[in-house]
């Protein structure tokens, strides 16, 4: 009876695994990748909360790209047999570490970054998981003079932020060690029309996620700053990983939670003039401009992922440090699920809608 119960598991779509309850798909899981293997995952990294197939390799792999472990990309791939083509590329391409060493792993996603297999948007994050490798991440020796530290700088389009989200501002106000500054649409207006001329571009953007994103890469062009989201929850660590961060590198995340990997703009750190920020920003301003663009894809991650893209080919991206989602969301912070994001003022869903329309 046993041994038929485990050949239905076997057997069972992940498709319809997922929907099944908590208990259940966690042995799905265990009877596919067996017993001792799934306790050995759970122990080394911590996911016995999250038994879902596709979530918890990439939670995974989330946690070994922080905390490198030899062995655990090759450890993770049995993981991968219910992901989608892309997926079990980039945990195949991931594997190399493991086997032959990092640069066969950017070469395989150099080359996966070419492959018309798969679409466009595919491509780009192959290419994506290749310069990420190729970056560096927050350690111990970034340790700087705090006296140093970046301003916090944060955006919210109305001088008075939904309640939830001031009481979060309010909080970042109280951690900034050499200062704090907040900016509305006003404000933001004004200070990218005196250092760039560009208030009118950012009167054309139409949400305001995308003036938010227009103005932390203009502010970061012409400033040194730490720009925080308003929707964040600011770590118990906040304050001195942002002053270990304030350094002559660019810093910020990268969605390594996923497969679909590409900068996030959630936490930007920068001293003024870092080329990124500028080529970013004059990208942003093109792409406003010119309209017909995704959120994302205006003045967001995915542009960001273009105009990198662009520079670490070139070699002209300067020095850029990159946090994965997990060291995020430990030392700096958190986003909850706020009131905000059920109406329109999310661009989720904002952009959906004109999508569609």
């Amino acid at each position: 009876m046993i041994g038929l119960r485990n050949a239905a598991r076997l057997a069972l779509p992940a498709r319809l695994a997922r929907s099944l309850p908590r208990p259940a798909r966690r042995r799905i899981i265990r009877a596919r990748i067996g017993a001792g293997y799934y306790d050995r995952l759970d122990r080394f990294f911590g996911l016995g909360g999250d038994p879902l197939l596709g979530t918890t390799l990439w939670t995974a792999i989330d946690h070994v790209l922080e905390r490198p472990a030899a062995g655990a990309f090759e450890a993770l791939s049995p993981l991968a047999a219910d992901e989608t083509s892309f997926g079990r590329d980039v945990v195949k391409a991931l594997c190399l570490i493991d086997r032959s060493g990092l640069e066969a792993a950017i070469d395989r996603f150099a080359a996966l970054g070419a492959d018309g297999r798969h679409g466009p948007f595919e491509r780009m994050c192959a290419r994506c998981w290749g310069m990420f490798l190729t970056l560096h991440q927050p350690g111990e020796t970034d340790i700087t003079d705090r006296s140093a530290a970046f301003p916090i700088i944060q955006y919210w389009n109305d001088p008075q932020a939904p309640s939830d989200v001031e009481v979060l501002m309010t909080k970042w106000q109280g951690l900034g060690t050499v200062g704090y500054h907040r900016f509305d649409d006003a404000r933001a207006e004004q200070m990218l029309e005196r250092a760039f001329g560009a208030g009118r571009i950012f009167r054309r953007a139409e949400h305001p996620a995308i003036r938010a994103d227009l103005f932390r890469l203009g502010y970061l062009a012409a400033h040194d700053g730490c720009y925080i989201d308003a929707d964040a929850v600011p770590a118990r660590t906040a304050r001195s990983s942002l002053a270990r961060l304030s350094t002559g590198d660019a810093t910020l995340g990268f969605s390594t939670a996923q497969m679909f990997l590409h900068p996030q703009n959630e936490c930007l750190i920068a001293p003024a003039g870092h080329p990124l920020a500028i080529a970013c920003f004059d990208e942003a301003c093109r792409r406003i401009g010119q309209g017909g663009y995704s959120v994302q894809a205006l003045a967001g991650g995915h542009m960001m992922a273009d105009v990198m893209l662009d520079l670490h080919h070139r070699g002209r991206l300067g020095d850029v440090r990159v946090m994965t989602q997990r060291w995020r969301q430990d030392n700096v912070f958190t986003q909850p699920d706020l009131g905000y994001k059920s109406d329109d003022r999310n661009w989720r869903r904002w952009d959906s809608k004109r999508s569609v329309g």
